[in-house]
C-alpha cells in the first residue's frame, strides 16, 4: 500500500508539473502566459528543460519542444479535434513559423527561468514528460531500497535488476500493424530505459 501510495503521489507531482492536458499544470500556466519576460519554473521542469535541450542539439533540433502548433493543427494536440481536410501548405508554413526551440526559446538553468521570445510560444512536453516520469518513479524505488523493477508507462519503459528468474528483463515490441499484433523484436534489458511506442 504504501508503495502505491508512492508511486501514484510521484505519477500526480509529474502531472502537475509536465502535463498539457491538465489546465492547471505548471506547463499550461506557461503556455497561457502572453509575455516575453523571465519567467520562472520548478526544479523539475528545470531539469526537464536542461535533458530538452541536450536531446535538440544532439539530434540537430529534430527533437524541438516548440512543436504544439504543428501537433495541434493535425489533430493531435490537446483540443484533439478530427481535422476535416488536410491542413494546407499556408497553414502548415503559418505553423512552422511558431516552432524553432532554439530560435524562440531561452533558458537560464542557473536561475530556473525560461524566457519566450515569441509571446505566442507553445511548449509540449508530450515527448519527454512520461520518460521523465518513470525516472522520477525509479528513483522513488531506489530511495525504497527496490533494487528489481520494471516500469511501463504507456511504452516508455525503465529497468532495473532482474526479473524473479535472476535474468535481464524482457521487452517484446509489438509489430506496428495494427491487423498483425504480433512480437515483433525481443530486447533483453537491465538497468536501462527504452521507448517502444
Amino acid at each position: 500500500k504504501k508503495l502505491e501510495s508512492e508511486i501514484r503521489d510521484t505519477l500526480a507531482k509529474v502531472n502537475k508539473i509536465l502535463s498539457n492536458w491538465d489546465t492547471e499544470s505548471e506547463i499550461s500556466i506557461i503556455n497561457k502566459l502572453n509575455k516575453t519576460t523571465a519567467i520562472k519554473i520548478s526544479d523539475e521542469l528545470n531539469e526537464v528543460f536542461k535533458a530538452a535541450k541536450e536531446i535538440n542539439t544532439k539530434s540537430n533540433g529534430f527533437f524541438d519542444l516548440t512543436i504544439d502548433p504543428i501537433v495541434e493543427l493535425w489533430g493531435f494536440g490537446i483540443k484533439n479535434k478530427k481535422i476535416q481536410t488536410i491542413p494546407t501548405n499556408e497553414q502548415i508554413e503559418n505553423a512552422l513559423n511558431l516552432i524553432g526551440q532554439k530560435t524562440f526559446l531561452k533558458t537560464n538553468f542557473d536561475n530556473n527561468e525560461i524566457t519566450k521570445k515569441n509571446r505566442n510560444l507553445k511548449i509540449n512536453l508530450s515527448s519527454i514528460g512520461k520518460g521523465y516520469g518513470i525516472d522520477l518513479i525509479g528513483k522513488k524505488l531506489d530511495q525504497l531500497g527496490i533494487n528489481n523493477y520494471i516500469i511501463n508507462i504507456g511504452g516508455d519503459i525503465l529497468t532495473k535488476g532482474h526479473n524473479s528468474k535472476k535474468e535481464n528483463w524482457v521487452i517484446g515490441i509489438e509489430n506496428p500493424n495494427l491487423k498483425e499484433k504480433l512480437i515483433k523484436e525481443i530486447v533483453n534489458i537491465s538497468n536501462k530505459g527504452l521507448a517502444t511506442s
